[in-house]
């Protein structure tokens, strides 16, 4: 009872020091929250989209010309695989959106259902959406931050026919390809659209991506029980069958994380070393605070030892009194998290 009336009298005594800790520790523990939680939620979410897409652990876009029947006997047979999987897509270069030209490969593909689709505010996905019209297209979200592209913009792409033109039915979530980082995008078309032009565009030269033409996309799946790295397990299968080489190029489940998740990560790396600097200054403050009511209170203690206290009773109270107030700053900032967490989700979901 006699600490705690003595713990009282200090922290009013010392008010100031008190609210500075509890501050301090509030926007350590919020900002780290905030931000390791944003980070987990960014991959915890990509790995969900994956398994929803049935992405590959490599994915190898490949023209329809360079593909035979020995290239996929020998992946199906290759003990580091547990299965393939493969589509059928369009390649071109030469598109424009609105006025503006882009210049990256990008990938027709047939519209599934396999991907969720975004409503309007790019915030919730459309729990029934509509399929595709001839002459509609779904493209990524990024595609809006990137190219400011919208529901109702039309992108032109030039085929061996002229121009090919589809207007922007909604957005998707792709995670394989998605993200803002990524240059290399991939759109939906209907499958009526897609149909007809792989027929007309089977025999366009693809040299320079110059025209639309027809290609694969094989998604491999490595066995859980091969051991190799994702480098070695593609050097493996481009030595047994050149995968690498034929392809247009090939990306891995692993390098499109990373490359997704660079903004999220190097925010959380930046942010550890903030988090460290203001922990220091915690320390300091907590010290100095101690340090100036010895050198200020040196009456009072003399008084509190005559009085019966010992050191040990006397640094009890100071542990007390500061273990509460970072116990104070901590709950306040982790209750505070939980409304920033959703909208620092909100911010960095346009760039992933």
């Amino acid at each position: 009872m006699e600490i705690l009336t003595l713990l009282k009298a200090n922290v009013r005594h010392k008010k100031g020091a008190f609210i500075s800790v509890i501050l301090l520790m509030m926007i350590i523990t919020l900002s780290f929250s905030v931000t390791v939680s944003n980070n987990d939620n960014v991959y915890d979410g990509i790995q969900r989209a994956h398994k929803n897409a049935d992405t590959g652990d490599l994915a190898a876009f490949i023209s329809e010309s360079e593909l035979d029947d020995d290239i996929l006997k020998t992946l199906s047979e290759n003990e580091n695989i547990e299965r393939i999987r493969g589509e059928n897509a369009m390649a071109f270069l030469s598109y424009k959106i609105g006025e503006r030209e882009g210049k990256n490969p990008f990938f027709l593909l047939k519209w599934e259902n396999s991907l969720p689709v975004y409503d309007e505010e790019i915030m919730e996905f459309q729990t029934a959406p509509d399929g595709l019209f001839e002459g509609e297209v779904y493209v990524p979200a990024a595609m809006k931050t990137v190219y400011g592209c919208d529901i109702g913009s039309e992108i032109m792409i030039n085929t061996k026919n002229g121009e090919e033109k589809f207007t922007v039915k909604g957005f998707v979530e792709d995670p394989f390809l998605g993200s803002m980082s990524i240059g290399i995008k991939q759109f939906f078309i209907s499958e009526n659209d897609f149909e007809r032009m792989y027929s007309e565009n089977t025999d366009n030269e693809n040299a320079a991506f110059s025209l639309l033409f027809p290609c694969r996309i094989i998604h491999i799946f490595q066995a859980e029980s091969s051991g190799l790295s994702i480098t070695e397990f593609k050097k493996e299968l481009n030595r047994k069958c050149q995968i690498v080489d034929i392809a247009l190029f090939t990306q891995s489940r692993e390098s499109s994380d990373e490359i997704t998740t660079i903004f999220t990560e190097t925010g959380t790396k930046m942010l550890c070393v903030y988090v460290l600097l203001l922990i220091i200054v915690v320390m300091i403050a907590i010290n100095h605070s101690i340090v100036t009511t010895i050198e200020t209170e040196y009456v009072s203690l003399g008084i509190l030892k005559a009085q019966g206290f010992t050191e040990n009773k006397i640094r009890l109270i100071y542990i007390i009194q500061y273990f509460c107030a970072l116990a104070i700053g901590g709950v306040i900032g982790i209750a505070s998290s939980f409304p920033l967490t959703k909208i620092l989700g909100k911010l960095f979901q346009p760039i992933t």
